[in-house]
């Protein structure tokens, strides 16, 4: 009897033949004399397999009801249901992305909507907390109505995130998404953060005061961006004028200059010569920072005036330049136009777009501006304390002297020329990488701290002595890995007070990402022990840590 599972009644218990005699039977052709024993016993076995596939189906189902009850009753010992509900909206808060309204959108996150549904506990914390319900992004459609009613409803009063994106479009102004911008207009005065770079600014005719807004981003429909007159704390802005856009560019005259702090400025067509964006550093005399982007790949075609504009309060420039055309000429035009005396964080990149044809597609016209530099840092008299080289095809001597005009440094980050996160691999393009190496052994050296046992009168005051944030990102001809080495421990093995030279500082964190080549592991091996002493260091090989 089955003791296990008493309701199941096997039959064929006892076969006609012992394996033995069954296995002789088949080897011989022995015609059997009656077959009814056989056909019996074929009709119990077809019965009991029958019933093992039930078994079976029966052991699943329970173990799939035991994993369900063991993971409901771990699910009671989670420390998770010990948090207070100010832990869990701190929670809510960092892992919910915007509250999706309308068309689901891939890779946004989790919702509070999600977050919500999973237990009462959760809901209830949701439900209290209005901020978690004021991050909102809207797909211009008619199934975005429902939800945002939801979002501005449990948001109560707080002020409110919008993001609009694409799916409306002036065919569609007589129908019910209209009752949508009537949501949100009624709202105005909660706006604090406003993404619209995708819709057409007359559907916000009539907009009301808008006193909590501080940060805006748009893309200009017709030379029209929307109306900041009712914003009196607009702080931020980013215009981004697209190849698609008709009409004359947006007048950047017309900006609320009195109030804003941080201007972005994205040109993919050339929509501004220099002198419109000189224009507004004349204009921007509370601007603290101002990010350009040309993308365009003409020269401008009116050069600026001679005078230089100071701007007191600029904090941070950012000059994002990936048209290696235009490059050196832009960069040249913007800097020796403006005079920064409080310029403390200071980007300069070249992305260039993956090119089409030769290898040969790649040309940087002109010189690396580097007395202009000089006289922009000279003329400013300011104390860079971050600076970023991404893509530029500098050489070691064009660097070392830009890099002697800085000794405030802390933060230094260096990409080579097409050493980017999304870098080509073809071989094609290998000889114009090699070109311009910029990261040398002797460049290394030059940053070193000399040894204390080395001859006082050929030791050099390194460069950048305040350094403590240092980022490499070289191709694969990189070729100084022992000075690297040497490098970090030189920065580091010193206390402080005996630093051999005045008034330096030690390394923090170091970033080193060479391309395309695996590094030998035992050069390396040093950078552990200082890793585990208090230094942050991070070096990847193709793509592989090893440090």
């Amino acid at each position: 009897m089955n003791t296990i599972f008493p309701d199941i009644q096997l039959r064929a218990l006892k076969p006609p033949m012992q394996p033995a005699e069954l296995l002789k039977t088949l080897r011989f052709n022995v015609s059997l004399t009656s077959s009814q024993e056989i056909n019996c016993f074929i009709q119990e076995a077809e019965h009991d397999l029958n019933l093992y596939d039930k078994l079976i189906q029966h052991i699943k189902i329970k173990k799939a009801a035991l994993k369900n009850d063991i993971t409901r009753y771990r699910s009671l010992q989670s420390p998770i249901r010990k948090l207070p509900p100010e832990t869990l909206r701190r929670i809510f808060g960092i892992a919910a992305g915007p509250n999706q309204c309308g068309r689901p959108c891939h890779g946004r996150g989790t919702s509070i909507f999600r977050l919500s549904s999973v237990c009462t506990r959760w809901r209830e914390v949701a439900l209290n907390s209005p901020e978690l319900w004021a991050n909102i992004s809207i797909y211009m459609d008619l199934g975005a109505i429902r939800p945002l009613e939801l979002c501005l409803r449990r948001s109560q009063q707080h002020p409110l995130s919008l993001q609009l994106d694409p799916g409306w479009d002036r065919a569609q102004a007589g129908t019910p998404i209209s009752e949508l911008f009537r949501l949100l207009l009624e709202h105005s005065r909660r706006w604090q953060h406003l993404d619209v770079r995708t819709v057409d600014f007359f559907a916000f005719d009539g907009i009301g005061e808008m006193p909590l807004l501080q940060s805006v981003k748009c893309c200009p429909f017709a030379g029209e961006i929307m109306p900041f007159g009712n914003a009196p704390n607009l702080r931020q802005l980013q215009i981004l004028q697209e190849f698609h856009d008709v009409g004359e560019p947006v007048d950047l005259t017309s900006l609320p200059w009195s109030t804003l702090r941080h201007l972005d400025l994205v040109d993919t067509e050339h929509y501004w010569d220099r002198e419109a964006i000189v224009e507004c550093f004349r204009r921007g005399n509370k601007l603290q920072s101002f990010v350009y982007r040309h993308e365009s790949e003409e020269y401008p075609s009116i050069r600026t005036r001679n005078e230089h504009c100071v701007v007191s309060n600029i904090e941070s420039l950012s000059l994002e330049l990936p048209n290696p055309d235009s490059f050196n000429y832009v960069l040249s035009e913007m800097i020796q136009a403006v005079t920064l005396p409080s310029l403390v964080n200071f980007t300069i990149s070249c992305t260039p777009p993956e090119p089409y044809g030769e290898p040969n597609y790649i040309k940087f016209f002109m010189a690396w501006p580097g007395n202009v530099f000089s006289e922009f840092m000279e003329r400013s008299k300011c104390n860079l304390t971050t600076l970023a080289l991404k893509g530029i095809p500098l050489s070691e001597s064009k660097l070392m002297p830009l890099l002697q005009l800085t000794p405030s440094l802390h933060t230094f980050i260096l990409h080579e020329f097409l050493a980017t996160e999304d870098a080509w691999d073809d071989d094609d393009f290998e000889d114009r990488k090699n070109k311009y190496q910029t990261v040398t052994e002797s460049f290394l050296n030059r940053l070193a701290v000399s040894p204390l046992t080395a001859d006082p009168f050929l030791s050099r005051n390194p460069l950048l002595p305040k350094l403590k944030w240092f980022t490499l990102r070289v191709q694969s001809h990189f070729d100084a890995d022992a000075a690297f080495v040497e490098l970090v421990k030189s920065r580091w093995v010193y206390p402080t007070g005996d630093l051999p030279f005045h008034d330096m500082e030690t390394l923090r964190t170091v970033e080193l990402h060479v391309l395309n080549r695996s590094l030998p592991k035992k050069v390396y091996e040093p950078l552990k022990a200082v890793d585990a002493d208090g230094m942050m260091i991070s070096v990847f090989g193709n793509g592989k840590r090893i440090v």
